[in-house]
């Protein structure tokens, strides 16, 4: 086999994977991404339960899970399973604040005991 036949053969064989990649990846999903919009749904209901309700996040999961529930009714899978995704990041983010809150809030009572204790110890 000739330097050209080779590089001809093998660019060809090269085009041919990636055709067949892309074309596989292209691909609509047949299932409904279920177990994603129950794990989205349990960590809205949990970061509800906190004091995330009035993030704007936790509003954006919640919009987003709806539209992903829709994409479903649609036979959507792929959108369904994009959206699911964005309204579990978009719950996990809402959550992550409160407990950024929590340790502001915790960092800030600290601060003021030990502003407490010094004004104490200084009499």
């Amino acid at each position: 086999m000739t330097k050209t036949r080779f590089a001809r053969y093998a660019g060809l064989t090269v085009s041919a994977l990636c055709a067949v990649t892309l074309l596989s990846g292209c691909g609509s999903n047949k299932q409904p991404p279920t177990e994603k919009l129950t794990t989205a749904e349990s960590f809205i209901n949990t970061a509800r339960d906190t004091e995330a309700r009035e993030l704007i996040e936790l509003r954006r999961a919640e919009d987003k899970l709806a539209q992903a529930k829709a994409a479903v009714a649609n036979e959507d899978y792929e959108t369904a399973e994009h959206l699911a995704d964005q309204a579990l990041m978009d719950a996990r983010l809402a959550e992550a604040k409160v407990q950024s809150i929590r340790a502001r809030q915790a960092t800030e009572d600290l601060r003021r005991s030990i502003e407490t204790l010094r004004r104490e110890i200084n009499r």
